[in-house]
């Protein structure tokens, strides 16, 4: 079974929020779309950039995708330069 870990890095505000909803159900909607019939994987979404949670170890995922963010080095928001 694959294992996938989100990191959402932003979030979707708006229209595209309201015509797509949000990063969770994209990469959701997504990965169950493309996936080759019978395959089967689990999704945990992980809340970057408001909670700072991430995965407590690598090993437990097959793979791990990161959503996009509206934010750059300047700004001032922690996962961007958290030793964490």
């Amino acid at each position: 079974m694959t294992t996938i870990a989100l990191l959402t890095c932003g979030r979707l505000t708006g229209k595209p929020l309201a015509e797509n909803g949000d990063y969770n159900d994209i990469y959701l909607r997504y990965m169950q779309q493309s996936s080759p019939l019978g395959t089967t994987f689990t999704f945990h979404p992980y809340d970057v950039r408001e909670k700072m949670e991430y995965p407590v170890r690598e090993d437990d995922y097959t793979c791990m995708l990161l959503t996009g963010s509206g934010a750059s080095i300047p700004h001032p928001f922690r996962f961007f330069t958290s030793d964490t």
